[in-house]
């Protein structure tokens, strides 16, 4: 598995939402995230929102990488109220396919989800 140390998480910037509609369209994450005119809307309406945090992952200083954290502490979707206080749901995907299958979707979220743990998170829902 990859090392953890050169991963880093930059907040989802508009001028990300290019690459974003690039990666969405790949056959690897559309596959999982279905349409990607609706998938970057939803992500666009999350930039600088509160409830959900968007970010890019880089690996040595090259986006790679979506990860997204949701406070799920007023949660009201059937399926993910009722939670204990202190739990997240987190969503990502690979955007560059050659990284795909070499270990790094596994490295980097346990690195995101530490980082959520320190933060004061009690449980993290993938």
């Amino acid at each position: 598995m990859p090392k953890a140390e050169p991963y880093a998480f930059r907040p989802l910037a508009a001028t990300d939402l290019p690459l974003l509609a690039k990666w969405l369209e790949s056959r690897h994450v559309r596959r999982w995230w279905g349409d990607p005119a609706r998938a970057l809307a939803s992500m666009e309406k999350h930039i600088d929102a509160a409830s959900v945090s968007c970010f890019i992952v880089t690996l040595n200083g090259k986006d790679f990488a979506f990860i997204q954290a949701a406070d799920l502490d007023d949660e009201d979707d059937e399926a993910l109220a009722g939670q204990p206080k202190g739990t997240y749901g987190i969503d990502q995907f690979i955007g560059i396919e050659e990284f795909a299958g070499k270990g790094h979707g596994p490295a980097f979220m346990i690195v995101f989800c530490d980082m959520l743990f320190a933060k004061g998170a009690q449980r993290i829902l993938v």
